[in-house]
């Protein structure tokens, strides 16, 4: 699925330290794992697992519980027997080389929220809307702290790596001529279109195109390995796992065609997702899901 389209100022590792000054305050994880959760209880689900050193944008406190600022937007909290508050500023490191997977992670982490708590919580009142929103935030939380922890990056600098990554994808559009050509000329294929050679019309309607990609990859991942989907004629098993996995083969297939179909590379897909997600370029309504799956 990775295409070797290699830009000149790629090549060289681009390490960025961004430093935190004492205005913002900071909780430090202190125990070897800690609880995360959306309630200040241990009543409540638990989110997702913090390590040791992790580190969270401090919000406050309500009695033993200190509340995070995470990835979804919402509070969320954790004991406080098991951090300590940081006072001081704080050096966090990243590379901008890693942009494009993480924005590729933070894709796929979004699209995995929607597509389960879409079906957890099917849209047939106003009560469902709601849970399904809460829970499409948990599990946002819970997807990009599992891509934090692979890449080994803090989560207090989440926004700022967000919109660091955001940048560099969209700068990459604004290379003067002689990077231009030289990127196309490293392209694997030579001819491929970068992506100042489409018109925004056929940028919206390649983002249109990409979206109905999942939308048609979900409905039909669901008819193999979705719960309450046993009477569709493809059914092999109930499977949360293979579902994803399905998805996202069914998803890279239809893409690939994409891809294709306009002469574009991966690196192009990529820049107009960033485009879309900048300009709030509006997704395409989703299509029916069959009777048997809902």
């Amino acid at each position: 699925m990775k295409k070797s389209y290699i830009m000149l100022f790629l090549i060289t590792l681009f390490m960025l330290i961004f430093t935190f000054s004492a205005s913002t305050q900071f909780v430090q994880v202190t125990s070897e794992y800690a609880n995360i959760r959306p309630m200040p209880n241990t009543d409540s689900i638990i989110i997702c697992e913090a390590f040791e050193n992790d580190i969270f944008e401090y919000v406050g406190e309500d009695d033993d519980w200190v509340k995070i600022d995470m990835f979804s937007g919402e509070l969320r909290y954790i004991h406080h027997s098991l951090i300590e508050v940081i006072n001081g500023d704080i050096s966090i490191s990243f590379s901008i080389d890693g942009c494009q997977n993480l924005m590729k992670k933070f894709k796929e982490a979004e699209e995995r929220s929607v597509l389960v708590s879409n079906h957890k919580y099917p849209s047939t009142n106003s009560e469902n809307e709601e849970k399904k929103l809460e829970f499409q935030k948990i599990l946002l939380d819970r997807y990009i702290m599992e891509v934090f922890q692979e890449y080994n990056l803090q989560p207090a600098a989440y926004n700022t790596i967000l919109s660091k990554c955001i940048e560099e994808t969209l700068a990459k559009t604004q290379e003067g001529p002689a990077k231009k050509i030289e990127a196309i000329e490293t392209d694997n294929k030579g001819n491929n279109k970068n992506l100042n050679e489409l018109s925004e019309e056929i940028r919206k309607e390649i983002f249109k195109e990409m979206v109905q990609c999942e939308d048609w990859a979900d409905i039909e991942a669901m008819q193999y390995y979705f719960p309450g989907c046993e009477n569709c004629a493809k059914f092999i098993e109930t499977d949360i796992d293979k579902y994803i996995a399905k998805f996202t083969e069914l998803t890279d297939s239809c893409k690939e065609n994409l891809k294709n179909k306009y002469n574009i590379t991966e690196e192009t897909m990529l820049e107009i997702s960033a485009e879309a997600l900048e300009k709030g370029w509006t997704k395409p309504t989703m299509p029916p899901i069959p009777d048997c799956c809902r």
